[in-house]
This record gives structure tokens, sequence and C-alpha cells, in this order.
């Protein structure tokens, strides 16, 4: 924290309150694992203010932070053999959502602490769209689905039953298709 801070900090009265600052921030998440993993894209934000020759959060503009998120799906993976590798969109989505919950918290802190304000650049950069969502195909494994599919096919001939097989014959092939 330390480090991070002294990047942000001019003189050591400032040191301080940044250190402060970000320890209140990291303090402030209610998971450890979240703890962990902020701290170390703050980390990742930091190396990649100073490589960019910024000095203080009042040099991230929107279009900074549009940059830090290009910068992010190029190489903001994990490093394997040295090498940083390129972000995934969740880990992209992550880190973006880390410092805009950074910028939010130094925005209200330093409002009561100075009455100074900052603005999120981070607010509004489009953030990597995440597809977590399975479909009912992906669900059952090709067994469970064949044995679906066979029982419906072995169902007696009632109306019910010709109904049931149909809708279900039906979604399969729906979501088949588009899959």
């Amino acid at each position: 924290i330390s480090s991070m801070a002294y990047s942000l900090a001019r003189n050591k009265k400032e040191l301080s309150f940044w250190e402060e600052m970000l320890e209140g921030f990291i303090r402030n998440q209610s998971s450890f694992e979240t703890q962990k993993a902020y701290l170390r894209d703050l980390q990742q934000f930091f190396s990649w203010m100073e490589k960019e020759g910024m000095v203080g959060l009042g040099e991230i503009t929107f279009n900074r932070a549009v940059e830090y998120r290009d910068y992010l799906k190029v190489f903001g993976g994990k490093v394997v053999k040295g090498l940083p590798s390129k972000g995934s969109n969740a880990t992209v989505q992550r880190k973006i959502c880390a410092l805009s919950s950074f910028f939010e918290f130094v925005a209200r802190e330093l409002l009561v602490k100075t009455n100074r304000s900052i603005t999120n650049p981070f607010r509004r950069v489009d953030r990597p769209r995440v597809d977590n969502s399975i479909t009912v195909a992906e669900a059952l494994v090709s067994k469970e689905l064949t044995a679906l599919m066979s029982y419906v096919d072995q169902l007696p001939p009632t109306l019910i039953n010709l109904r049931d097989r149909a809708i279900i014959k039906t979604l399969f092939g729906v979501i088949i298709r588009n899959k």
C-alpha cells in the first residue's frame, strides 16, 4: 500500500493521507478474497500509471480509463512464464469494477475530509460482456439428453403426452439450433 500511496502523494503529508485512503478502501471490502483481488488490481493500475508517466489520480480522464481497459484486454491476464496474458472479459470487468469502486470511495472521502471533489472516470467505461448463463442443452450431458428424448418417444400416445413430447422436442430443437 505504501508504494501505491507514494505514487499518488506529492509530499509527506499527502503520503499518509493516501496510505489511509488505500487501506480504508481495501478494509471496506467485505470478503478477504475481494480484498486480495482489489489490492492486486490497484497495484497493476498504479504500475500502469507509472509506466505511462502519470502522477496522481487527477490525470486519469475518461479517455485514459478507456485506454487502461484496452490495455487490460491485451495484458490484463495472468502472468505466464514472465509474460502477461490476455485478460478474459470477466477479469477485465472485475478490474474496471475495482477501479470504479476505488474512485467512488476516493470521491466520497475527499469531499468529506478536504472538501475537494474528484470524478470517477471509470463510471462510464463500457465493460466487457460476460455471459455466465448456460443453456439447458449445455447443462445436460449427451447421455441425459438422449435418455430424455428416448423416454419422451416411448410415452403412450395420449393427448397430454403428445403435447409434452412436442413441447420438449421443440425446445431442444431450438436450443440445439441456436447453439
